[in-house]
């Protein structure tokens, strides 16, 4: 529907099977066991097409009935003052405060790679994708898709994100979640991720942050948040800081974060995740898991989820996590904020 979006669940699936569906439901993709198998590029135009038309003609304001005191206010003699104007007793009203912009679904792509086709295993990744996953559905209410493994290819990532490119409203928010290897340019000071297909030498399929960057771009959701066990060096800047302390100011100033578009990350600063012996979860996944099940305050930023993680992180390592808003992604000013359930 042009509302919301409808999710479909079939006992056996294959491209045909996928391919009916799309026809008979009109679906714009196909997920099998996480995996992006299907587009139809031709609904898909058509239906941004639809959206382009309902837009341009709810932006048309249509020529409101007069009433009765409309009328009335008419018949006044010219010499009557207005009914709003300003008196001595009655000073002039200050301009009205914007509404706060409506928030819609929390929408969450979960990428954990343990295994690698010619690299070394990172033992903890996909549990940790899967963990905050779990917090994420469970206290949040986010529809949350994970990509593991084998799934997490360069092609299946940037594929996976080209759908929600097409589900995700304006109003809607988007949290991603990278658990895997990155490694960082020297030169260029540029960070890439590196997918399940990726090899040592050879860069073609490393995944560089800045093409990450420009495909969250295009996604039309207000809020976009990534969450990296790894780096994202080379896109962020320092993003600024909103006046949380002041009880009194509080919700207004989560308000204003809300209206506004972010594109923030959060990372642990090293290359791949990190955890001490014996433990199922990674030093980054273990602190944010935390936090997000026992936050300081129902309702609350990034920045605040931050916060909590550095001190946890930096506390038990030489890991130095970073937060900053991401630059040329459309950024402007907001922060992506969380409400537990």
């Amino acid at each position: 529907s042009t509302t919301g979006v409808a999710a479909y669940k079939f006992m056996t699936s294959s491209e045909e099977a996928g391919r009916k569906a799309i026809r008979t439901y009109r679906l714009a993709g196909w997920f099998k066991d996480g995996n992006v198998i299907y587009i139809d590029q031709a609904l898909k135009e058509k239906w941004d097409k639809k959206e382009k038309d309902d837009q341009q003609e709810a932006e048309k304001t249509p020529e409101m009935p007069r009433d009765i005191e409309d009328e009335e206010s008419e018949e006044q003699p010219a010499t009557q003052e207005p009914m709003n104007a300003p008196t001595p007793e009655q000073p002039a009203a200050q301009a009205e405060t914007p509404q706060a912009k409506a928030v819609g679904q929390c929408y969450a792509l979960m990428i954990g790679i343990a295994k690698y086709a010619e690299l070394e295993p990172l033992p903890t990744a996909v549990n940790d994708a899967q963990a905050v996953a779990d917090v994420l559905r469970g206290k949040y209410g986010c529809s949350a898709q994970t990509v593991l493994n084998e799934k997490a290819t360069r092609e299946g990532i940037l594929d996976t994100l080209s759908v929600f490119q097409k589900l995700l409203k304006p109003e809607d928010a988007l949290v991603m979640y990278y658990a895997g290897r990155s490694r960082l340019d020297a030169d260029s000071q540029l960070a890439y991720w590196l997918p399940a297909d990726a090899k040592q030498d050879s860069m073609t399929q490393w995944l560089g942050v800045d093409m990450i960057t420009a495909t969250l771009k295009q996604i039309p959701a207000r809020h976009v948040l990534i969450l990296a066990d790894s780096r994202y060096s080379g896109m962020l800047m320092k993003a600024r800081l909103a006046d949380l302390a002041n009880p009194a100011m509080r919700a207004q100033a989560i308000e204003q974060l809300q209206a506004k578009p972010a594109r923030i990350a959060l990372t642990s600063g090293a290359d791949q995740p990190i955890g001490k012996t014996g433990q199922h979860l990674s030093l980054f996944a273990s602190a944010v898991v935390a936090v997000l099940t026992e936050p300081r305050a129902p309702l609350f930023p990034a920045e605040e989820l931050f916060q909590a993680v550095f001190e946890s992180v930096a506390g038990q390592s030489d890991q130095t996590p970073e937060f900053g808003a991401i630059r040329n992604s459309g950024h402007d000013g907001g922060d992506v904020v969380l409400q537990a359930q």
